[in-house]
């Protein structure tokens, strides 16, 4: 029977394999990094285990693993190679449950239960309704056409800016995110049923946060008839938010096209 330290390390896991997928990255970017950088860690075989609630760690993970999170903050990358810095560059640390970059402490705390992981690494879950699919779907269409606004520019020009963060995108994902953007043609519940349930990170909300330098709500916080009440407005009221690493490159390719 597993223990309650054996399902914090378990949740710790699960959390930081949501965080690197958010960002697409890989686990070998992490290999790089310990070496660029000469770092006791992390290694690519130690995020490996750790996702999956396998390693037992010493002290030293938690240590470099706040390290490379703390590098991702405040986006220092002097000396590592160009294209390794211009992954990272597009990547924003992993938070504490009160929305900081983890510290060696957070992290260790996490790993045995002695705090909570945030809810933005959490399971989306399954037990959407398609009316909260098309509020979240409407609260995209407001924040592009509210920006685009706000910028001066066209829709055209406005979803060029927007598409600077996937250059990789292919011209079937292109025309995707056009039907999401303009409100032709929005999620439907499959697609966002499909996305929670394989964990993956919904990489339109992440281009948009980057693309306005705001964070978003959580899912969890957009349940119900919460999405319709967010306003263009509000969101820009807001200081910029340095966490989700906006303005600094295209977003990486790997994230889910939705």
């Amino acid at each position: 029977m597993a223990t309650n330290y054996d399902n914090a390390a378990e949740a710790l896991g699960s959390a930081l394999k949501a965080h690197r997928k958010s960002y697409g990255l890989s686990q070998t970017d992490f290999d790089r990094w310990a070496k660029e950088t000469k770092s006791k860690g992390p290694y690519g075989s130690q995020i490996s285990m750790a996702e999956r609630g396998k390693l037992i760690p010493q002290p030293q993970f938690f240590c470099s693993l706040a390290d490379f999170y703390m590098a991702l903050h405040k986006q220092s990358f002097k000396g590592l190679s160009k294209d390794l810095a211009e992954r990272l560059s597009n990547a924003g640390p992993f938070l504490n449950h009160k929305g900081k970059p983890a510290s060696a402490e957070d992290l260790f705390s996490m790993y045995v239960g002695h705090q909570p992981i945030s809810d933005r690494y959490a399971p989306h879950g399954n037990d959407w309704e398609q009316k909260e699919v098309d509020a979240i779907g409407r609260l995209i269409v407001r924040l592009f056409e509210g920006h685009c606004d706000a910028m001066g520019l066209t829709r055209a020009d406005g979803f060029n800016s927007f598409m600077s963060y996937y250059p990789n995108a292919k011209p079937a994902d292109f025309a995707r995110l056009q039907g999401v953007l303009t409100g032709m043609a929005p999620y439907t519940l499959d697609e966002w049923q499909r996305r929670a349930a394989e964990g993956t990170s919904c990489g339109t909300f992440t281009a948009v946060k980057r693309w306005l330098n705001k964070e978003l709500p959580m899912f969890s916080e957009l349940r119900g008839n919460a999405a319709d009440a967010v306003t263009y407005e509000q969101l820009m009221a807001k200081s910029p938010d340095l966490h989700v690493g906006a303005g600094v490159g295209p977003l990486n390719a790997q994230l889910s096209i939705l």
